[in-house]
């Protein structure tokens, strides 16, 4: 049982971790759109992370100066995946 408990904890910690990348990233991609960055957050709050990071990477590319290059994109990619999967897989595997 104490295994358990020991991975219910790391992975509680890991997804929480996740989520604030993912907040960062939103907030980034809110930043970066025009208007209100409040109201750009509210409008892509609860959209799921894939979107958003192709949004991101999108946008972040349009000028040919992006902020991120595409190995932070294939992190930030990977983080989502490793996300995903703990939150609806990890458990059943």
């Amino acid at each position: 049982m104490a295994f358990l408990d020991d991975f219910d904890k790391l992975v509680g910690q890991t997804i929480m971790h996740c989520q604030r990348i993912e907040h960062d990233i939103k907030i980034m991609y809110a930043s970066m759109l025009e208007g209100d960055v409040q109201q750009n957050y509210y409008d892509i709050k609860f959209l799921a992370l894939g979107m958003v990071l192709a949004d991101l990477q999108q946008l972040d590319n349009k000028n040919g100066r992006p902020y991120l290059q595409d190995d932070d994109y294939q992190l930030l990619k990977q983080i989502k995946n490793i996300r995903n999967w703990l939150a609806h897989s990890c458990y059943m595997d």
